[in-house]
């Protein structure tokens, strides 16, 4: 493996409001319930992206998502809007 290989390439993403903060108290609950001091955004996405290059059915789930007519991207699960 290179150096550059090696190395963390940043990302980061914008987040309607109330995604963020649902978000943040999400984390803040997480923390607790796994008895660690905090849990970050990065930890979180982090956790995502591994689960979802791994699980087909996710994927499958995020494709669709990502196929939708941009006016109607919903999240299934939530209701918010994925734009």
């Amino acid at each position: 493996m290179t150096e550059t290989e090696a190395k963390p390439v940043r990302q980061t993403v914008d987040l309607p409001h109330e995604l963020h903060t649902r978000l943040g108290a999400w984390r803040v609950q997480t923390a607790g319930e796994i008895r660690q001091a905090r849990v970050t955004n990065q930890d979180v996405l982090r956790a995502l992206v591994v689960r979802l290059l791994g699980d087909e059915a996710l994927s499958a789930q995020i494709r669709a998502d990502l196929q939708a007519p941009r006016r109607s991207r919903i999240c299934e699960s939530c209701g918010f809007p994925l734009d």
